[in-house]
C-alpha cells in the first residue's frame, strides 16, 4: 500500500483526550505525525476550558456520514456538494473508512475515496491542502489496485496539484513517486527503468526523514519488481525480511507482509 494511515479524526481525538482505549495504530500515528500532535494539544485546551465541542463536532460527522450511507452510491456525488458536507473532518473520517475498507470490500473503499475528494476538492483555503492530497492518493491507490491504471495516472495528476498546498510538500512529492513506481511496476503497464528511478527518488527522501514505513513501502515495491522481472529468490529474500520487519500488532501491514511472501512461495513451489 501506498497511502499510511490517515490523520485521526475528531472521533479519534476526542477518545485520546478522555483516555478511551485506542487501537496501537492510532497510538503508532500519532507518534509520527506532528499535525495530529498539534491538533490532540489543541483539543487538550479546549477540553480544559470545558468547552466540549470535539463530542459535538463527533457528533455531527457521525449524522453526516450516516446520511451519506442511506443513500444511494450512484447519488453520493450529489450528497457531497451539500453546504453542511464541506467539513475537513468529515474527509479524515471518510479516509478512515476507506483505509478500513480497502482489504475487506474494495468497491465500498472506492466509492468512499471517491466522495471524499468530491469534498475536499470544494473546500476553500490552504488548510485543506491536506486531505485533497490524501484523497486522491487513495484514490489513486484504489483505482491502481483495481486496474484502473489510466484512471489511477489521472488521480496522481490530481493529487500533484494538491501536493503543492500539502503541510510538507516535499514529503508528498515522494509519495507520489512511490504511487508512481508501483503503477509502472504493474504487468500491463511495465516499465521497470521508470519505477526504479522512481523509488530511488523517493526512497532518499524517506530516508532522510526516518519514515520507516514508507521506507518498507518502498522495499516491497523493489520486492514486486523483482518477483515481476522472473528473480523469484530476490523477491523472496526481501519479502521476508518486511514480514520480519512488521509488527503483528498492525493488523492490515501484517497480513500484506505476509500475503506477499506467501504469493511468492507458491510461484516457487
Amino acid at each position: 500500500s501506498v497511502n499510511a494511515r490517515p490523520c485521526l479524526t475528531t472521533g479519534e481525538i476526542h477518545d485520546l483526550i478522555r483516555a478511551v482505549d485506542v487501537s496501537p495504530g492510532v497510538q503508532d500515528h500519532l507518534l509520527d505525525c506532528a499535525a495530529c500532535k498539534r491538533q490532540v494539544s489543541l483539543a487538550r485546551r479546549v477540553e480544559a476550558a470545558g468547552v466540549d465541542a470535539i463530542a459535538e463536532a463527533v457528533h455531527e460527522v457521525d449524522q453526516l456520514f450516516a446520511r451519506l450511507m442511506a443513500r444511494p452510491r450512484r447519488h453520493w456525488w450529489q450528497v457531497v456538494k451539500e453546504p453542511e458536507f464541506q467539513r475537513t473532518d468529515l474527509v479524515r473520517f471518510i479516509l478512515t473508512r476507506v483505509f478500513d475498507e480497502r482489504l475487506r470490500d474494495p468497491g465500498l473503499a472506492l466509492d468512499l475515496a471517491n466522495a471524499a475528494t468530491g469534498i475536499a476538492d470544494a473546500l476553500p483555503g490552504a488548510e485543506a491542502g491536506a486531505v485533497r492530497f490524501d484523497s486522491w492518493m487513495y484514490t489513486a491507490s484504489l483505482l491502481r489496485e483495481r486496474a484502473r491504471y489510466a484512471e489511477a495516472e489521472s488521480a496522481l495528476t490530481r493529487a500533484a496539484d494538491a501536493s503543492r498546498t500539502a503541510p510538507d510538500p516535499e514529503l508528498a512529492l515522494a509519495s507520489i513517486w512511490l504511487a508512481q513506481a508501483l503503477l509502472s511496476a504493474e504487468p500491463d503497464v511495465w516499465n521497470p527503468a521508470v519505477a526504479g528511478v522512481l523509488l530511488d527518488q523517493a526512497e532518499a527522501v524517506f530516508a532522510a526523514r526516518g519514515d520507516l514505513g514508507r521506507i518498507a513501502a518502498v522495499l516491497s515495491a523493489r520486492a514486486a519488481l523483482l518477483f515481476r522481472s522472473g528473480d523469484f529468490q530476490g523477491s523472496r529474500r526481501l519479502f521476508e525480511a518486511l514480514l520480519d520487519a512488521t509488527s503483528i500488532t498492525d493488523r492490515e501491514a501484517h497480513l500484506i507482509a505476509l500475503s506477499n511472501l506467501l504469493w511468492v512461495r507458491v510461484e516457487l513451489g
